[in-house]
């Protein structure tokens, strides 16, 4: 199927006028696993991107760099919620694999008001020191790219977040896999919501207050 087609499949998702049959799902998936973070966007760095060395000068809060450079600072280089040998290719080399997993749960939402989609799966090698069990990427249907990824410190709680509603499972995250056995997450109760669209406003500014909390920052 052609990517628009797999565009055109989402909206319909969204709007609740359709429901995926398996080879639609699996041209969904391959839509978000290719869309990566918007090359042409700038997002502030912010939180824990700030004082890192990157590109031979100090990152300072006010930067504004590609969203996945900062994502990788945030929650690579600072978090080290991947593991430590982790570079920015394959960081996001990571995420697109994790979305295309078998064992990845997939549910439509709205974030403040935003249509999007959202991937979860257990961390397992990709955990770092820091990294905690869940692994969730947020698909962003007004940009067509992802906008956040990171592994939340509350993990499928985050879900339940009042800034996320309108919940609809579409692939539940496998109970168990070969190097990860774990009961069946619980999801969330569907709900249904209509709002503005927002840019960014990621989950993890969460993490970001948790982390200065702890160091002092």
């Amino acid at each position: 199927m052609e990517d628009i087609g797999a565009v055109q499949l989402i909206r319909e998702i969204a709007s609740g006028t359709r429901i995926l049959t398996d080879s639609e799902l699996k041209a969904v998936i391959e839509h978000i696993a290719d869309a990566g973070f918007d090359p042409l966007a700038l997002e502030r760095a912010r939180g824990r991107a700030a004082g890192i060395e990157w590109r031979g000068r100090i990152v300072r809060s006010s930067d504004m760099l590609p969203p996945a450079e900062v994502h990788y600072l945030r929650h690579v280089v600072a978090g080290h919620e991947w593991p430590d040998d982790t570079d920015l290719s394959t960081f996001l080399s990571s995420i697109t694999a994790l979305i295309r997993d078998e064992h990845s749960g997939l549910l439509f939402s709205s974030f403040q008001g935003t249509d999007q989609i959202t991937i979860v799966r257990r961390s397992v090698n990709l955990r770092g020191p820091d990294g905690f069990e869940w692994v969730l990427v947020d698909y962003r249907l007004a940009t067509g790219h992802w906008v956040t990824v990171f592994q939340p410190h509350k993990g499928l709680d985050i879900l339940q977040s009042p800034k996320r509603s309108g919940n609809r499972v579409s692939r539940h995250a496998a109970s168990s896999s070969p190097i990860n056995p774990g009961p069946r997450p619980a999801w969330p109760h569907r709900a249904d919501t209509n709002g503005r669209v927002v840019t960014n406003g990621d989950d993890d500014r969460h993490d970001d207050a948790r982390y200065r909390r702890a160091h002092g920052r």
